[in-house]
């Protein structure tokens, strides 16, 4: 039976909603934000962008499952609202932090309303999903098996991706993601008992500094796993150790996000040793102790710089208000082209047809732009799913948005359901976390990631669960009773 609502909606509390379901910290926060929005210089966009803000929390915030939507979207927010954030603060028009400032209103406006679209339709197809606590499921599991798990899968994935399989690189990078499926079992069994918390934070650890050795910043997941999964210990209450524990991982994010924006020139020019291209032409060793010089050289005008420079690399609306402007002033409308290549991409994989168009997206965003942007050899530069639907439909976008909001939508909770009582729905369904959080993504490449990520873990929930449920529960001989627990080292409550 699910939680009932009046219990689940609050999000900032240190005790149980009224009857009412409406919590009067949470009711002061939201008055004092649309104020606050009121008097800044760019009035009507910010209420909007508050607006969007409260809608993704009321609808989409439970204090009883991962916050895997939550973030995904709070991520989007982000990047269609940092430009706005920063001109708010330094009290400047929003228009003046973009580079393409011409269409600057519209993209921002056709943005928002694509992400309320979005979301509406995410929410229809996942608000009816069972919030039920997963305390009996936690109990089943043993930290130990988990930690084993977690650790041969990660080995056994990287033995196997030095592999030439031509024709099933999307299959394995769909596989690849379920490294974090397994990541949520570990971190959920190690902290409800409070046992193999050190091993867990050497995982973290490690994942983290192996993570670096990498032409993209893949550093962030590990970083926002933790993040997403502490809803599940809150308890049905966020306690001051809960805000903390979330603060801190917050701060370090952006700390170690700042430091990549300040060094991740200097650091890939380094790794592809001259060569054009995102490669790496050094040993993981020489790559990480540049990385260490570059760091150790930073001072405090550089680091400043980085953090702007951050929030500009966040904003992702720049594109979309170059491509109003060519579009369809030079360029038409594609009246649905660029959707329908997603779906024949989608149905022709590549191992049967290996002919199949690569997907490059600098040569599509020069040329909707109208002009030469980003060099395909050396960058990854992309319009965005929104900017791709505008490409096609103008400012009836966000209903095309509002239909992959239920497709989406029905995806994740068709993984759900794959456990709709226990863990093991989320355990499939997470992992998308990584297809839906960035708006920068192309229309394609998001469909072509969800729907083969979805196939595999069908077959995988199919044939290998069953098994995976075996060797991460307790033994019955060596499950331990409660009065084995330390309650000052179990779970966080």
């Amino acid at each position: 039976m699910a939680t009932p609502r009046t219990t689940v909606r609050p999000f900032a509390t240190a005790a149980p909603a009224g009857a009412s379901g409406i919590n009067p910290a949470a009711m002061l926060l939201v008055m004092l934000a649309i104020t606050a929005s009121l008097f800044t210089t760019n009035p009507l966009s910010s209420l909007v962008g508050v607006a969007g803000l409260i809608a993704l929390f009321k609808f989409f915030w439970t204090r009883t499952q991962p916050a895997v939507l939550v973030l995904a979207l709070l991520h989007q927010w982000l990047q269609v609202n940092a430009g706005l954030l920063y001109a708010d603060i330094f009290g400047l028009d929003h228009s003046e932090f973009f580079t393409y400032r011409e269409h600057a209103d519209e993209a921002y406006f056709l943005g928002m309303s694509s992400l309320f679209a979005l979301g509406f339709g995410l929410w229809l197809m996942t608000r009816d999903l069972s919030r039920e606590r997963l305390d009996s499921w936690l109990d089943s599991l043993d930290p130990r098996k988990c930690l084993k798990l977690y650790v041969t899968f990660n080995v056994a994935f990287g033995v196997i991706s030095t592999l030439p399989l031509p024709g099933l690189g999307q299959v394995f990078f769909a596989i690849s993601f379920l490294k974090w499926g397994f990541f949520y079992v570990l971190f959920s069994a190690v902290l409800h008992t409070g046992r193999y918390r050190i091993p867990l934070v050497i995982c973290i650890f490690l994942e983290f500094v192996f993570s670096l050795y990498s032409i993209f910043a893949s550093f962030r997941a590990i970083l926002i796993m933790p993040i997403m999964l502490l809803p599940v210990f809150f308890k049905g209450r966020i306690r001051f150790v809960h805000l903390l524990t979330g603060l801190l991982l917050t701060a370090l994010l952006i700390n170690v996000a700042i430091v990549w924006t300040a060094v991740k020139q200097d650091y890939r020019a380094f790794m592809a040793q001259g060569q054009k291209g995102q490669v790496i032409n050094v040993s993981r060793d020489v790559a990480l102790g540049k990385l260490g010089e570059l760091v150790q050289k930073m001072d405090s005008n550089v680091y400043e710089g980085a953090a702007v420079g951050l929030v500009r690399r966040i904003f992702y609306l720049d594109f979309l208000s170059g491509v109003m402007k060519n579009v369809p002033a030079n360029l038409p409308h594609e009246s649905g082209a660029n959707s329908l290549k997603s779906v024949f991409h989608i149905i022709t994989p590549r191992f049967l047809f290996p002919e199949k168009e690569a997907l490059i997206d600098a040569v599509q965003l020069n040329k909707y732009m109208g002009r030469y942007i980003a060099d395909y050899r050396t960058t990854s530069m992309s319009i965005g799913y929104v900017g791709d639907f505008y490409i096609d439909f103008g400012f009836y976008a966000p209903l095309a948005v509002f239909v992959l909001g239920l497709i989406n939508g029905y995806l994740y909770r068709l993984l759900y359901r794959q456990d709709p009582v226990g863990g093991w729905g989320l355990f499939f369904a997470m992992p998308l976390f990584f297809t839906f959080y960035v708006f920068e993504i192309t229309l394609i490449k998001m469909c072509g990631m969800v729907v083969t990520y979805v196939l595999v873990m069908l077959m995988v929930s199919r044939f290998m669960l069953p098994y995976i449920k075996r060797k991460v529960v307790w033994d019955v001989v060596t499950q331990p009773g409660t009065a084995h627990f330390n309650p000052r080292r179990a779970r966080i409550t």
